[in-house]
């Protein structure tokens, strides 16, 4: 389930997200579409998320293939058509080269949250 911590929502993705596992991923995803989506009604909300973008978390990821990075980039792809660009966050770096080896990395690798450091 999605937790919200001071007006920020993340979105923690755990287990299996392999060809083995990803049937089981499609449930929890439904519920965090449905819950951001009634979170979202009011224009002011989506103004909101836009300014302060949903957080999903992958450090709970254990396997990850080719199947996981499909599922993940139509989650991610209908948060953006609900209006909101979600960040991909605490991802491990074994994630992220299987993200890349996979060839997901252009379609995932916009999501990444990058740290920005003001000079």
């Amino acid at each position: 389930m999605s937790g919200k911590t001071a007006d920020k929502i993340r979105i923690p993705l755990a287990g299996d997200w392999s060809m083995n596992g990803v049937t089981h991923q499609i449930p929890h995803l439904v519920e965090q579409l449905a819950s951001l989506s009634g979170s979202l009604s009011s224009k002011e909300s989506q103004t909101c998320a836009a300014a302060n973008p949903p957080e999903v978390v992958l450090s709970g990821i254990d396997e990850l293939d080719a199947s996981g990075c499909q599922l993940m980039a139509t989650f991610l792809h209908n948060l953006k058509q609900r209006g909101v660009m979600p960040l991909l966050t605490d991802v491990p770096d074994a994630i992220k080269e299987k993200i890349q080896f996979l060839g997901f990395g252009r379609e995932l690798g916009s999501y990444f949250k990058t740290l920005q450091v003001c000079v």
